[in-house]
């Protein structure tokens, strides 16, 4: 079983909180993002017309 861990993300997010110069640049919080959007619009297609089709 895999768990996914965001250590990296977390430590790159960090990096970029210090150097407040890149902040804006570098918006990398994925909290921002509309997930079920994302879900809906994107993931399950992208499922669907790749992985899933014979």
């Amino acid at each position: 079983m895999y768990v996914f861990g965001d250590t990296n993300s977390e430590k790159l997010r960090m990096i970029i909180r210090q150097n407040d110069e890149e902040v804006d640049e570098f918006n990398f919080d994925p909290k921002c993002n509309d997930w079920e959007d994302y879900i809906v619009n994107t993931h399950i297609p992208g499922l669907v017309r790749y992985a899933l089709r014979r």
